[in-house]
């Protein structure tokens, strides 16, 4: 949204004109249905809102709304919206409100990035497509929602994303809203995702101009960022006996939000030198140096421990820099690969609908590609997967009961 660069906070009148659009069509935003007052603040604040227009359907719980256009989306979204409420309701606890904020999810369709989301001001804006359903935006929007509370840009991506990938389903988890097979799935997924990746030991300070690059790099903040703080959390709760852990120190970084002090790097290091001394602030240039981020085994909680498999690594099977450029054009063809087996070949144009960061993290998944080649187009699907290396999961401690879980 384009607005004007006039400096200080202003009061905002946000008002909609759909007359043209007919009966039955309303005006929703991050900020509430129809004409809103707009809470005084920079004027940039508006690009960091949703608004949608159209026959709108919701659910409401509270101070938690969810919004979609009517006969949109293709399965029902109230028995998610729901659960979605009561894991607000909790997280505003968890985070220690003292009332619980207004939050608003928006449902919308995208062909092309199905299941993916943005966190906004008190609101998440969640996309459907192909293959998504109510229990499949669960993950994502435990996710988002921690952004609400514990997101500073200011200190990094590594830190945002890293804690919101801890938090995701732990959280639902300490809520009875997953089970403990379900946070076990999570852990070990982002477990995978990381100990396979074959460019994890790229340093932080790298991984903003290489973004686009290549998306093993621009998973980092959040595979390298969610063990960093399991490490760190384990160390605080052994260091405390118990009595403390990483939540007393994400706390402080949100009080020091709300009070509007300014936050950065150093504001986090100090915070980990008061808890930890030396031995923390040293993890935590490790982990900005590339080095590697291994919890302890039982650094999730008492009823899991760590242990060791094989698995086969990410790999598209031809050079990254293919899909980068525009058309993408492969090249650099491994021979022997699942890409070669497929079918696909040097000088073939292709096209994909999917983020290649969820079919990184999902083992099992195909890559699903349309390709051209002699003016003939053609559809290719395989598992873009490389060799077998040893690689770190974790696995439920025998007879452990939920209640030690959670301890």
């Amino acid at each position: 949204m384009i607005t004007p660069d006039v400096p200080g906070d202003h009061r905002i009148a946000l008002k909609w004109d759909i007359s043209a659009m007919g009966r039955g069509f309303e005006g929703v935003s991050s900020w509430g249905d129809g004409d809103v007052i707009v809470p005084a603040g920079p004027l940039s604040q508006l690009g960091r809102g949703v608004y949608m227009a159209g026959p709108i359907e919701r659910e409401t719980h509270g101070a938690f709304s969810a919004v979609w256009i009517k006969g949109q989306p293709p399965f029902d979204p109230r028995p998610s919206m729901q659960w979605t409420a009561r894991l607000h309701s909790f997280m505003s606890g968890y985070f220690k409100d003292t009332t619980e904020p207004p939050y608003r999810v928006f449902m919308r369709f995208n062909p092309m990035n199905a299941g993916g989301g943005a966190a906004l001001t008190h609101s998440f804006l969640v996309t459907y497509g192909k293959d998504v359903t109510g229990e499949s935006f669960k993950a994502i929007l435990g996710h988002e929602m921690t952004h609400t509370w514990t997101a500073s840009g200011a200190v990094g991506n590594w830190y945002s994303e890293g804690n919101a990938v801890f938090y995701q389903a732990m959280i639902p988890w300490k809520a009875g809203l997953f089970t403990t097979d379900q946070y076990l799935q999570d852990i070990n997924e982002t477990a995978y995702r990381y100990f396979t990746n074959a460019l994890r030991d790229t340093p932080e300070d790298q991984v903003v101009p290489r973004f686009w690059e290549d998306t093993r790099i621009r998973v980092l903040p959040y595979d390298r960022g969610a063990m960093y703080f399991a490490v760190l959390n384990g160390k605080v709760r052994r260091a405390s006996s118990g009595r403390r852990s990483i939540d007393d120190l994400i706390l402080v970084m949100m009080q020091k939000a709300r009070s509007r002090e300014p936050l950065s790097e150093q504001v986090w290091v100090d915070l980990v030198r008061q808890e930890l001394g030396e031995d923390g602030v040293a993890v935590h240039r490790s982990m900005m140096a590339g080095g590697l981020m291994l919890p302890e085994s039982d650094d999730f909680g008492p009823c899991f421990r760590r242990t060791t498999t094989k698995m086969r690594q990410f790999d598209l099977g031809f050079d990254n820099a293919s899909i980068v450029s525009n058309p993408k054009v492969i090249k650099g063809l491994k021979p022997g690969s699942e890409a070669e087996k497929a079918g696909l070949r040097n000088g073939d144009i292709v096209t994909y609908g999917v983020a290649l960061d969820a079919v990184q993290g999902d083992i099992g998944r195909k890559l699903e590609m349309k390709v051209t080649r002699d003016g003939k187009t053609f559809d290719v699907a395989y598992r873009p997967r490389g060799a077998e290396v040893e690689t770190y999961q974790w696995e439920r401690v025998p007879d452990a009961s939920d209640p030690i879980c959670k301890s």
